[in-house]
């Protein structure tokens, strides 16, 4: 049961700017709040965005921008991997 506090999972992903037209499972495209706003084509949908009842994931395939929410407060983290970065540097965040 979510406590009145908690945020629900569209909430989270929005927060990261993530902007989907509908919140439904499956696999989105649309475009990417990290490089989206600086490019020549800026309504090119790169962001691919994946829904489930447990979470959602992101990737961008221009800047490789990844990302995720999950649901549950106890294991409530995202990673965020910039551009230009191994899969040794991915970083949690609380």
């Amino acid at each position: 049961m979510m406590n009145k506090n908690e945020k629900t999972l569209v909430e989270k992903a929005q927060e990261q700017g993530i902007h989907l037209n509908g919140y439904y499972e499956g696999d989105h495209r649309t475009r990417c709040p990290n490089c989206s706003p600086h490019r020549k084509k800026k309504n090119d949908p790169c962001l691919s965005v994946t829904v489930t009842n447990e979470s959602i994931l992101w990737m961008c395939h221009h800047c490789d921008w990844t990302g995720g929410v999950k649901e549950g407060s106890y294991n409530n983290k995202f990673s965020i991997r910039l551009p230009n970065q191994s899969q040794e540097c991915l970083h949690q965040y609380p």
